[in-house]
């Protein structure tokens, strides 16, 4: 029986924060400004950004919690999940749900939520903290020049072909850069994930290999059978060919074990190669 829940779980830990963040954009009211000095190119400016900018710029991260709130439906959040976590004690959040769908399809949620949120979210906040500057040859304006340069940053590539001025734009091009290698890392499990063999493709590969394997000794074998025209010295050569190939099966076959059917069929094949040669070097 499932315990009484709480008014925060009925709430929702991200509740508060949420309330918060939604309650942020720019009034129409809000026309008072704040300045930044910093130096540029050896000369001490001061940036002059509105408070609405910024309260603009917080805007965009109500993306995550929309990312976040589509983890409250799906089948990791229906009655049945619900009793196996509380059966496993695990929280059934939003986070948790986030996790089940990244271990199923590792490449596409990595794609949708975090590779290009990260680039939106990052390349707007860094066009409204470059804009002021106008300087020749950084188009900040314009929101692609932006995104441009955070997935320069964000793949460690670093052309420079767009470079932020500003202190604030800055932060934010660092943080999109420690938010890159993050990517970078869950890329690397996740291709890695997407290229190990599932145990029935793992059957299949041994099945293939263990055929070819299997082929080239019957074709060896059968080559042999029909050359009886050829000299003995010819022959004896065929011969090693065909050791060398049912060794080559018996050596792989005890390498990949396969189905109790392939190895009834092939057991004790050793046994029957060496007799075989042992009559061969008889005759």
């Amino acid at each position: 029986m499932r315990k009484k829940a709480s008014m925060g779980e009925w709430l929702g830990d991200d509740m508060v924060p949420a309330i918060v963040l939604y309650c942020i954009f720019p009034y129409p009211w809000l026309s008072a400004t704040y300045t930044v000095p910093q130096q540029i190119s050896y000369q001490e400016v001061e940036v002059c950004y509105f408070f609405a900018e910024l309260f603009y710029a917080v805007m965009y991260f109500r993306i995550v919690f929309l990312i976040l709130s589509l983890f409250n439906y799906g089948k990791f959040q229906n009655q049945a999940a619900m009793r196996y976590c509380a059966k496993f004690n695990v929280k059934p959040s939003p986070t948790f749900s986030m996790k089940c769908y990244i271990n199923q399809r590792p490449l596409t949620m990595l794609a949708l939520f975090f590779i290009v949120p990260g680039v939106v979210i990052f390349g707007l906040i860094t066009r409204i903290f470059e804009r002021p500057m106008m300087l020749p040859n950084m188009d900040f304006d314009y929101a692609g020049n932006a995104m441009w340069g955070i997935i320069i940053t964000m793949t460690t590539v670093g052309y420079g072909d767009t470079v932020p001025t500003t202190i604030s734009g800055r932060v934010v091009v660092v943080l999109s850069a420690f938010w890159g290698g993050i990517i970078l890392s869950l890329t690397s499990v996740a291709m890695g994930s997407f290229l190990l063999l599932k145990s029935n493709e793992k059957k299949a590969l041994d099945g293939i290999l263990l055929s070819k394997v299997a082929s080239k000794a019957i074709s060896t074998a059968m080559k042999y059978y029909n050359s009886k025209e050829v000299g003995l010295l010819k022959r004896h050569d065929q011969w090693k060919e065909i050791k060398s190939a049912l060794r080559d099966f018996n050596d792989y076959k005890e390498e990949n074990a396969m189905t109790n059917t392939i190895d009834y069929k092939v057991a004790g094949l050793s046994h029957r190669i060496n007799t075989v040669e042992t009559q061969v070097e008889d005759i």
